[in-house]
């Protein structure tokens, strides 16, 4: 795994809009950005696959904080609709047992509109995350079915 290649990874879970309180509709979109502890297939043919597992140490808060968190529509940088940079903007995020979670409330434009209607029809139920990766291991072993799978555990992301 190249260390200077930016890595690109999607959860297809956990993204939606808070419900509102009474009469008032929510702006809130909530969602797990990296889920950590469970293996991922990023590969597989008829002779192996690789597997990634993303350690909770890669989301340490020392390590959060210096960091500049965008949340994208589509992963256009020029559709940015929520920011955390160096702990100050409008996406906050919370590191759980179970990795990454995020909220925001979606800005009153087109494009915090255009997200909050998407993800409340059901088209966005995920989000991706960009990592340059730092320290990882491989383990190679073989499959329940006899595959050989290579296993790659992230350990520290760097900036």
């Amino acid at each position: 795994m190249d260390k200077n290649k930016l890595q690109l990874r999607h959860i297809s879970a956990g993204l939606q809009v808070r419900e509102g309180e009474g009469d008032n509709e929510s702006r809130t979109i909530v969602g797990h950005a990296i889920i950590t502890g469970v293996e991922t297939t990023l590969y597989e043919d008829d002779d192996y696959r690789e597997i990634e597992i993303i350690n909770k140490s890669c989301l340490k808060e020392d390590f959060l904080k210096d960091q500049d968190i965008k949340l994208n529509l589509l992963h256009e940088r020029e559709y940015t609709i929520a920011r955390n940079n160096k702990g100050n903007g409008n996406l906050s995020y919370e590191v759980r047992e179970d990795g990454l979670h995020f909220e925001v409330e979606a800005p009153k434009c087109d494009i915090g509109d255009r997200a909050l209607e998407l993800v409340r029809a059901g088209v966005y139920t995920g989000c991706s995350f960009e990592f340059y990766p730092e320290e990882y291991s491989i383990d190679v072993r073989e499959g329940k079915d006899g595959k050989q799978e290579y296993v790659i555990e992230h350990t520290k992301f760097r900036s």
